[in-house]
């Protein structure tokens, strides 16, 4: 793959808004502005309706925030109209908010948990085999039904229409271009309701991004000559007390040094779409392929996951205070 401007990859960031507040983003937005290295930011057009937290486009300070990040050249994306359950109505009027707001239409959209509206979600995200496998995982779940027509929470005929991307897998690496090598990809038979598809690595929270943007890592990607795009929450202790973690920071100077293209999501599949001469339908051994290695990776987080919060347990448990006995 050849880069613009001569660079040597490409990199960008996909910033999941749950939690999100102007005081525990700034730091690592100011950061990333100063790099010049910009990303992708989503954002929810109401408040949470169920556990969820975060900040959204009616809180007048986070607004005003998010329009300076947009001027600064950082993307804004959607993560859903909200976190709960909103009807067609409510996601049409946000998303017509939504470009009062910000002046376009997003055009990336993540799914957002367990969202009803959610579009190809669930076990309706896989190939039919791995379906009919994970049918029983996500039967006792929401009914995800963003794409069905006779659904109070159908919009995906709104999607198809206004919004270009949505996030599909996440893998472990950080060469996303070499867990994915289709994407941006269309799929045939949810074509009605989406245009293009893309993966991302998984930097979860600020250990798994760490993790993920080690030096090692990052010289491998400059050395590949491919894409990552990173999946995160910078909400999720990227940064305490105002400051910025500091494993965060020295990756990302280092990332900086590399000589990479360090743009927005749509900007990077845009530039990628742009070197093919066809646009890519995934084929159905592909998608099984793409989707045993997301479950192969997935059962890999949730292990990793259950270890830190029985470790979390143990220390809790070591450092009570004990009684005593009279």
């Amino acid at each position: 793959m050849l880069w613009p401007n001569g660079s040597r990859f490409a990199f960008t960031v996909v910033d999941d808004t749950e939690g999100g507040t102007v005081a525990n983003l700034r730091p690592i937005y100011d950061l990333l502005s100063d790099l010049g290295i910009r990303t992708t930011k989503t954002v929810w057009v109401y408040p949470p309706r169920d556990a969820f937290t975060g900040s959204c486009l009616q809180d007048d300070e986070y607004r005003a925030y998010i329009l300076e990040l947009q001027e600064r050249g950082f993307e804004i994306a959607l993560h859903g109209v909200g976190s709960g359950a909103f009807t067609r109505e409510e996601i049409v009027a946000g998303l017509e908010l939504y470009r009062e707001l910000l002046g376009n239409y997003p055009k990336v959209h993540i799914n957002h948990a367990k969202n009803p509206d959610n579009v190809f979600w669930g076990q309706h995200r896989f190939s039919p085999a791995l379906s009919a496998l994970l049918s029983r995982h996500y039967g006792g779940g929401p009914a995800f039904s963003g794409h069905n027509p006779d659904s109070p929470h159908f919009w995906g005929d709104i999607l198809k229409e206004r919004i270009t991307y949505v996030r599909n897998h996440t893998f472990r690496g950080i060469l996303t271009s070499a867990y994915d090598p289709f994407g941006p990809y269309r799929i045939a038979s949810k074509e009605a309701y989406s245009n293009y598809w893309f993966s991302s690595s998984d930097g979860h929270n600020v250990t798994d991004f760490g993790s993920l943007t080690r030096p090692a890592n990052l010289d491998a990607l400059a050395q590949k000559g491919g894409y990552c795009i990173v999946y995160t929450h910078f909400a999720e202790g990227f940064v305490r007390g105002g400051k910025l973690d500091r494993t965060v920071e020295e990756n990302l100077r280092y990332l900086a040094s590399l000589g990479g293209w360090y743009v927005p999501v749509s900007q990077l599949l845009d530039h990628v779409r742009s070197t093919r001469t066809a646009d890519h339908y995934l084929t159905g051994a592909q998608q099984y392929a793409l989707d045993l290695a997301w479950l192969r990776d997935r059962l890999h987080k949730d292990a990793v996951w259950t270890y830190r919060r029985v470790r979390r347990r143990l220390a809790r448990r070591l450092h009570a205070p004990q009684l005593v006995r009279e």
